[in-house]
């Protein structure tokens, strides 16, 4: 499992979760600086956006469902959405 935040300022933000399918599953969790909770759970590469996010101090968090191997490579990318 790997946890981080990301400070966002305003508009809309962008999250993606890149791995090789291999049957790989993985849930994002993205926690809102006001509490809301957004899950998704995938087996390959994906990208949410959150439309009009809230600014404040986002809390997400990668928990491996099923991996192929231990140590197994992923890629997380935050931002805010370009317009």
């Amino acid at each position: 499992m790997a946890s981080a935040t990301y400070e966002h300022q305003a508009g809309d933000l962008q999250i993606a979760l890149g791995f090789e399918s291999l049957g790989a599953r993985l849930k994002l969790t993205l926690r809102s600086p006001s509490g809301r909770i957004v899950e998704h759970t995938d087996q390959g590469l994906y990208v949410i956006e959150i439309p009009a996010a809230e600014p404040g101090l986002w809390r997400y968090m990668v928990t491996p469902l099923e991996l192929p191997y231990a140590n197994f490579p992923i890629i997380v990318a935050v931002g805010a959405a370009k317009s």
